[in-house]
């Protein structure tokens, strides 16, 4: 019976027709004018029997019965259905959507930048950030080539903008009291943003301010409690429009370079409603605080935007049964600001969260019937070509952006390349795709003038004297010099930040620029000053300087020390003046990395036999050490040959005479600049070999007392040398490497002493030390291990032996001890082994019937130590 039922099974099966209707993929049409034609197409439909009818369905009413069918659309969504049918009444059905998009989304498919004197699409990627809740605090040179770096790539791929994270979760800035009250922003916050403002509108490039993110409660080592009273209190909202917003609006509200004032990035994710933080606030939360925020940005400033980036378009939309939070009226009704409204929205959207019914990329913008324009703030530009939905490539994803009806597109993310942007390349391709499309809608003039920041011409001379040398107070430059503004020349505010250093040095800024020296028991060593010139609106330049006091005690040797010195470059910052400061804790550093020079003005020719540089060697490939009299013709002394450690010395027993030193080098890591700490130059006529000042002391030890001894000497103990201590060498000679290995301690400045297990014996080691022209000193000392079995002490421990004095038979009672030792081996009084094997047990007797009458040592051998234990044969 089983076998018929499995068998008429099969011939059921058989008589099952293969058909598969296709109603071909969902489509947007975009049209200018409505009712838009569109032609449904069925011959993706297959049967094994032939297709006698395709049947169009569309609101249950069909509406034709052709493979193809030219249908007129009015409708956001229209669905269709087709039902096809074989010639023995087989059917099968499949269901098409087709949308209807506007083609400019009723003239919102562009911003209006600069007062709606600009309409635009902006192309572009979030940055969103070189340093996480932290690019406000410092604007260094580093953060400088970073952003310079960013918005070529982005520039010369066709992109227009960018998207930036400012506050983003509140560790930093603004300043905020633990009752969630803001204190105030930094001058130097917002002139942080200025700068990148500035470079932004250089390059023809608009940037989202992105002010907060949901990331202000998630857990990052900043007070919480205090943003999340920041988040949910009015009247802490308000300090912060009040003493954080308003000022960045009024010197950076209107700036050509902002794209618009981004409110939050993600809200919902830090709401009980949709929300993924430890701690939450609710809708209506973020609602009021938007209003407030816009409000305050539209009254203060003339021409700016105002938008907040929302993490779905499920919260930013009324249509398909979602909840627009951010239209006008919901804005308002929650926090009553009538001004508190957005310009734009814009939506982010993941494939791997949202489906095709959320997708920017599956809807035209028109499909949301939004107010204002929408642009897609965030999308993974790998990912989204990486899946089945949407399945498209990014150049698709930026060009769908175009034509539905959007007002822009940026992907994430520059800074996590790591994460949904693996490579610029995979952006760049969207980027270029768009600008083949819309060149002209991407413009971005600057044909603005702006108010620029002082900047610094370069260093400001370093001022050096001996201090032997200084006879009262000195104007020591005009600062005039060195600061310039685009708007007010040189004619700044000048001022002194701060001083550090213990030279004794004041100084004081007189007739509004000179900076003038005051010293006051003046000592060797280095005072910083730090600089500021600032505009009349308080933008400004800072740089910082140095007072370098010498003396000539302990200096007199070195010829170069304190002398006059040029470099091609120089650093920011990085003087070449700390090359000869007799310092080697300061180090000249160069702007190039592939060539440069060095050059040191003795003021006279002098007689030199002796040079030495220190420096990073791994900056140097190759390099000339030469001297000249008249510096134009040179003599090189060394080379890259000589060696390239990060100290050279080099000695010679003929005189060099020479006014000029030149150091020539060359390099071929781009990623590495040249940098020198010191170089001497010195004539030494008559060279004295080193001394041994004290000797060295001889060592005797007895075996059970033997361990190795770190330092048992320190050269600096040993010997003297009068003209370069620093720079001897030293060599070690020794008799008997079978008993002791005399070794080099850390950092070479003594002699360590390395025994071998269980030896006796003596050793004579001698130590020898070098001066820089190869004279030398010798000195040695004896070592001597002796035997001392009857004097081992017995080991304080839990191992018992018994019967003791003993005749025949010993018991090891072991069974005591954390760890049971695995050998066991017995000596004579003469230290001579009687016996040795393994253990395996924790107690061991032993037959010592044949054992001569005497006194005996027991070793007890673990993994971990040694133990001795003494008995008496009778």
């Amino acid at each position: 019976m089983r076998f018929l039922f499995i068998l008429s099974l099969l011939f059921l099966t058989l008589d099952v027709i293969s058909q598969q209707a296709d109603a071909g993929r969902d489509t947007v049409v975009m049209a200018e004018v409505f009712p838009a034609s569109f032609t449904l197409d069925a011959s993706g439909s297959t049967s094994e029997n032939p297709i006698l009818n395709y049947f169009w369905v569309y609101q249950n009413d069909t509406i034709g019965n052709d493979i193809s069918l030219e249908v007129s659309i009015s409708e956001k969504q229209n669905r269709f259905t087709l039902i096809i049918e074989d010639e023995q009444g087989n059917t099968d059905s499949d269901i098409v959507d087709i949308f209807l998009g506007h083609t400019t989304n009723y003239n919102k498919n562009r911003l209006p930048l600069r007062g709606n004197t600009l309409p635009r699409f902006v192309s572009g990627m979030n940055i969103a950030w070189k340093d996480y809740a932290n690019d406000l605090n410092e604007f260094t040179p580093a953060d400088k080539e970073y952003y310079k770096e960013m918005f070529d790539s982005i520039t010369s791929n066709g992109g227009n903008a960018v998207r930036w994270w400012l506050h983003t979760n509140g560790a930093n800035t603004p300043e905020i009291n633990t009752n969630g009250f803001v204190v105030g922003i930094d001058l130097e916050t917002i002139q942080g943003m200025k700068q990148v403002l500035d470079m932004a509108y250089d390059e023809g490039i608009v940037i989202s301010m992105c002010l907060w993110s949901f990331d202000m409660l998630q857990n990052q080592n900043q007070d919480r409690s205090a943003l999340k009273l920041l988040l949910t209190d009015s009247v802490n909202i308000q300090s912060y429009v009040d003493n954080a917003l308003i000022p960045v609006l009024e010197l950076l509200g209107d700036h050509p370079a902002v794209m618009t004032w981004e409110i939050f990035n993600e809200p919902e994710g830090m709401t009980s409603r949709f929300g993924w933080t430890p701690d939450r606030i609710e809708m209506s939360d973020v609602q009021r605080f938007v209003n407030m925020c816009a409000g305050a940005i539209h009254r203060n400033t003339n021409q700016a935007l105002v938008s907040n980036g929302a993490w779905n378009i499920r919260t930013n939309t009324d249509v398909d049964g979602f909840k627009n939070y951010y239209s006008k009226e919901n804005l308002i009704a929650e926090g009553g600001d009538q001004d508190g409204y957005l310009d734009f929205y814009q939506v982010h959207f993941y494939p791997e969260h949202f489906g095709p019914n959320q997708s920017p990329f599956h809807r035209p913008a028109s499909y949301w019937e939004l107010d204002a324009p929408v642009v897609i703030g965030e999308f993974p530009a790998d990912t989204v070509a990486g899946r089945i939905n949407p399945g498209f490539s990014v150049e698709k994803a930026y060009e769908l952006a175009v034509h539905y009806g959007y007002a822009g597109i940026m992907s994430w993310s520059w800074s996590s390349t790591s994460d949904f942007n693996r490579d610029f390349s995979t952006t760049s391709r969207g980027l270029n795709a768009v600008s083949e499309l819309i060149p002209d809608d991407l413009v971005i003039p600057a044909d603005i003038d702006i108010e620029r920041i002082p900047y610094v011409l370069k260093n400001i001379t370093p001022y050096r004297a001996i201090v032997e040398d200084i006879s009262g107070n000195e104007v020591y430059l005009d600062l005039k010099n060195f600061f310039n503004d685009e708007e007010q020349g040189n004619d700044l505010n000048y001022s002194i930040l701060e001083v550090t250093g213990e030279t004794g040095t004041i100084p004081v800024i007189q007739n509004d620029s000179e900076v003038g020296l005051e010293f006051t028991d003046p000592k060797p060593g280095l005072t910083q000053i730090n600089f500021r010139a600032a505009d009349n609106i308080g933008w400004y330049a800072e740089t910082k300087s140095v007072v370098l006091l010498g003396s000539y005690e302990g200096n007199a040797q070195n010829q170069a020390y304190f002398k006059p010195i040029y470099t091609s470059t120089e650093a920011f910052e990085k003087f070449n003046v700390y090359a000869n400061d007799g310092n080697t804790a300061t180090a000249w550093e160069s702007k190039s990395y592939d060539y440069d020079t060095l050059v040191i003005d003795l003021e006279s020719n002098l007689s030199q036999n002796f040079f030495s540089i220190q420096w990073d060697n791994l900056s140097i490939s190759t390099f000339e050490f030469q001297v000249s009299e008249d510096s134009l013709t040179w003599q090189t002394i060394f080379d890259e040959t000589y060696g390239l450690s990060s100290e050279i010395i080099y000695t010679t027993n003929e005189s060099i005479s020479g006014r000029f030193l030149r150091l020539l080098l060359a390099n071929s890591d781009e990623n590495r600049n040249f940098k020198i700490n010191e170089i001497t130059s010195e004539f030494i006529e008559n060279n004295q070999p080193p001394e041994v000042i004290k000797p060295i002391e001889d060592l005797t030890l007895q075996l059970s007392n033997v361990k190795n001894i770190n330092n048992y000497i320190r050269f600096e103990d040993i010997f003297i040398d009068v003209e370069h201590p620093q720079y001897l060498t030293f060599q070690i000679e020794n008799s008997n490497d079978n008993l002791v290995r005399p070794l080099f301690s850390i950092g070479g400045v003594g002699l360590t002493l390395i025994f071998e297990d269980d030896q006796t014996g003596s050793s004579v080691v001698t130590v020898t030390a070098v001066d820089p022209f190869g004279e030398t000193v010798s000195t040695s000392f004896n070592i001597v291990v002796e035997d001392d079995f009857l004097g081992i002490q017995e080991e304080l421990s839990s191992i018992i032996i018994y019967p003791n004095p003993v005749e025949k038979r010993l018991t090891l009672d072991m069974s005591r001890q954390n760890e049971i030792p695995n050998q066991i081996a017995i000596y004579n009084s003469g230290g001579q082994l009687v016996d040795q094997f393994q253990n395996y047990n924790p107690i061991k007797s032993l037959d010592i019937g044949d054992y001569t009458p005497g006194i005996y040592i027991i070793q007890f051998i673990s993994d971990s130590e040694k133990l001795f234990k003494r008995f008496i044969k009778r």
